[in-house]
């Protein structure tokens, strides 16, 4: 499912510029945020060159709506950094125009700048013993 909303999400909201090999893959140690995007810069020859990677947590991310809206907002950082060359502020106006880009194409989608997922813990520690 990620690799085919990658490909849609790339095609209609990034126009086919992001590169087909970026690396998206699941992390189970993301416990509280959604995903993550690690943006790198590489000398090549003489020149620099750009690469991002989208971390997406298995924890927090429970369902399809939140896999679509947490890989959009991803993709959007790595958009930041791959095609306009910027990667802070994190949530400046670069990645608001992605942002609304994408809220275009996708009206369903809310991209916004941190998530408030419920988080499902399967278990709940408490301290019986307090002193």
């Amino acid at each position: 499912m990620v690799a085919s909303l990658f490909k849609e999400y790339n095609a209609r909201i990034f126009q086919g510029r992001l590169p087909l090999d970026i690396e998206i893959s699941w992390n189970c140690r993301l416990m509280s945020t959604a995903g993550i995007t690690h943006c790198t810069t590489r000398r090549q020859d003489a020149s620099l060159e750009r690469a991002a990677r989208i971390e997406l947590s298995t924890k927090v991310i429970d369902g399809p709506g939140k896999l679509r809206c947490t890989l959009c907002h991803e993709l959007c950082h790595a958009a930041c950094w791959l095609l306009d060359g910027c990667a802070r502020p994190p949530h400046g106006p670069q990645w608001r125009a992605w942002a609304q880009r994408a809220e275009r194409a996708y009206p369903d989608l809310v991209i916004t700048t941190c998530h408030n997922y419920d988080i499902f813990y399967p278990h709940r520690w408490q301290c019986l013993n307090p002193e």
